[in-house]
């Protein structure tokens, strides 16, 4: 895996079978070379610390049915914005942070400050930054969805991500890594489990036009030169979304 360059990012479905040490690593030597030794680094390896340990406890099973720390999910998503050159320090500390309110906000809470009278939201606004907290914040889910049955729950989550998350371009980009990492591996869902890869592949294909259509927003150039080779990738996920669904 090489890293990005101005004209050309490196490509993202190799992060699939990286493990966590890599993925640290990749991080912390790419956001390097993008912007030298003062740019933030240390912060950023604070960052991959602190998510490494709010994640410790939870693990997810991969499509070969291999369980698999929760934490490489983050991981990779950081890895493909810095690969289409995105070297915005809050915007990359909060998609490392990006699942942690919704998923683990306790061990957050913990990892970061051990102020157990904050909020997740807070912790992360008292240990790193209000753009950082407020970024995470517009990315989680609201905690009532998970108790909607499962249609009335993916309405819920669109509805969501049109009021929160495209109206700003870092929650934006963290939920297109997002995207790009979940909706991106149900490919290879299918052929252990095919029903639930038309679950998450329903869920998942109303968000392809709208993240498609958010990426020409001119302010996404702010922080990427690659608008338009995420995009691409978008629309591939999308192919894939189709054909899963039509299996």
């Amino acid at each position: 895996m090489t890293a990005p360059t101005a004209t050309r990012p490196a490509p993202t479905r190799s992060l699939r079978d990286a493990d966590d040490a890599f993925l640290s690593f990749f991080i912390i030597r790419t956001h390097r070379e993008l912007v030298g030794d003062n740019g933030g680094t240390l912060l950023l390896t604070h960052a991959i610390e602190d998510a490494v340990e709010a994640h410790r406890e939870q693990h997810r099973t991969d499509h070969r049915g291999v369980r698999q720390p929760y934490v490489l999910h983050p991981l990779r998503n950081t890895c493909r914005l810095l690969m289409f050159g995105v070297t915005d320090l809050d915007l990359l500390v909060a998609s490392l942070f990006h699942d942690t309110v919704e998923d683990v906000p306790e061990a957050l809470v913990a990892a970061l400050t051990g102020r157990y009278e904050l909020s997740p939201v807070d912790a992360l606004r008292a240990e790193y930054s209000d753009l950082v907290a407020d970024t995470v914040a517009r990315v989680t889910n609201p905690a009532e969805h998970a108790r909607l049955p499962r249609v009335a729950r993916n309405d819920a989550y669109i509805t969501h991500i049109i009021a929160e998350v495209l109206t700003d371009i870092r929650a934006l980009l963290v939920k297109v890594a997002d995207f790009l990492d979940n909706a991106g591996g149900l490919r290879l869902l299918m052929a252990t489990n095919l029903p639930m890869a038309k679950r998450l592949a329903a869920k998942y294909q109303p968000m392809v036009s709208l993240l498609d259509d958010a990426l020409q927003n001119p302010a996404v150039t702010e922080f990427t030169p690659h608008a338009s080779l995420i995009r691409d990738e978008v629309r591939a996920v999308g192919a894939d979304l189709d054909y899963i669904l039509a299996a």
